[in-house]
């Protein structure tokens, strides 16, 4: 949410704990936020993961 209102299109991705990525851009889970502002994100593996945008 921006001032109140919910953005729409905002990059989120997901890693698992152990994750070392090729580059910047390589991320195992990828998504953007719906129009309500909700990103949702099927994990594909269990254990400890963290999100960001």
């Amino acid at each position: 949410m921006y001032q109140g209102k919910p953005i729409k299109d905002v990059p989120v991705f997901g890693v698992y704990d152990g994750y070392k990525p090729k580059d910047h851009s390589d991320q195992p889970v990828k998504t953007k936020t719906d129009i309500n502002g909700i990103a949702k994100i099927k994990l594909n593996r269990p254990g400890k993961w963290e999100t960001g945008y």
